[in-house]
Order: C-alpha cells, then sequence, then structure tokens
C-alpha cells in the first residue's frame, strides 16, 4: 500500500476536502489515506461519513512508566522508577510529551542517571515527604506544623500551585486507596 497521512487534517480548507472527496469515494485498491486530526467535526461531513474513525486515548501513567524504563535500558541510562512515574505523571498521558520531558531530565541528571531528587527539582514537583508531613500535620490537626512545613515549600521557591495541585492528587489517592480497603473489607465479611 502507499499511505498518506494528512496531519492536522482539520486545517485544509473546504476546497481542499472536495478535491479529496473523488480519491476518497473511489481510491486505487494500492491507496490510503490517513486523516488525523484533533478536531474531527471540522472534517467535510460527507468525508467523514465515508472513512473509518478511530479515537486515540490517552496512555496510562503505569504504560507511559514502563515505556519510559525501556527507553532508558536501551540507552544504558540508570533511571529511579519513582522518576520515571514523575515523568509519566507530568507527561499527562501523552508518550511524545513524556519522551521530551525524559529528554529533559535526562539532559540535566548528573553521572549516576535520573534520580528522584534531580527530577523532582527539575519538573517542580512537590517531594513526597513534604506531602506525607501536610497531610499527617492535618490529620492530626497540627496547624504548627502544617504551617512551618508550608512555610519551608515556600521559602525553598516552590510553586504554590505546583504544591496545590500536588496536595490533591495526594488526597486523591489516599480517597481512592480508602475506598479500595474499604471495599476489600466489606467483600471479606461476605
Amino acid at each position: 500500500y502507499k499511505v498518506y497521512i494528512l496531519d492536522e487534517a482539520h486545517q485544509l480548507t473546504k476546497d481542499a476536502f472536495n478535491v479529496l472527496l473523488k480519491l476518497v469515494e473511489e481510491p486505487p485498491p494500492h491507496l490510503r489515506f490517513v486523516f488525523a486530526t484533533t478536531e474531527a467535526d471540522k472534517i467535510l461531513p460527507t468525508l467523514r461519513s465515508r472513512a473509518h474513525q478511530y479515537d486515540f486515548k490517552l496512555v496510562s501513567a503505569r504504560v507511559l512508566q514502563e515505556h519510559l524504563a525501556k527507553v532508558c535500558e536501551q540507552e544504558g541510562i540508570a533511571a529511579d522508577p519513582a522518576a520515571l512515574a514523575l515523568v509519566a505523571r507530568a507527561g499527562a498521558g501523552s508518550v511524545r510529551d513524556s519522551q521530551s520531558i525524559l529528554g529533559q531530565v535526562i539532559a540535566g541528571s548528573g553521572p549516576e542517571g535520573i534520580t528522584y531528587v534531580d527530577t523532582v527539582a527539575q519538573l517542580g514537583f512537590t517531594d513526597d515527604a513534604m506531602l506525607t508531613d501536610v497531610v499527617n500535620a492535618i490529620a492530626a490537626g497540627d496547624g504548627a506544623s502544617l504551617f512551618r512545613t508550608v512555610d519551608t515549600l515556600m521559602t525553598d521557591g516552590h510553586e504554590p500551585r505546583r504544591f496545590a495541585t500536588d496536595l490533591l492528587e495526594r488526597f486523591r489517592d489516599l480517597v481512592v486507596r480508602s475506598e479500595e480497603h474499604t471495599s476489600e473489607l466489606q467483600s471479606r465479611e461476605t
């Protein structure tokens, strides 16, 4: 087959779509077209009706982390799995973005390879220990410890919005784990 990939196909003009329509309706047997777009609704409806539509989903953080580990292994770069988890999280489900972020982290890493501490610093994430301190202070109702930890974060130059996002994600994870644990206990009882 000869395959033509039209990336950002939604940017084609109506006239360009009309020209393609005849080819797409009756293509030669050896010819295939791929219209890649993030805005399928902007593709001419008559053209869309003659095509198969495949919606791609974001990749899970676990799969991204495994992929990034393979890339590091192939390149001979030592990488802490916790650091790769941060890179995958920063990539937000995009393989291309995760690989770009990995390249950034590799460029900023030392001779020991990709470490968790370096990755936290490079990507601006809040360190897990700090998040744990905040959660523990809130759980214990210890306002003084909470404010000391938050003050340390701010004086160390952490981005407040990043900290808030990381803290909310930690609370979300705790709620999910709590619900899973409760469900597990209930299933054991029955």
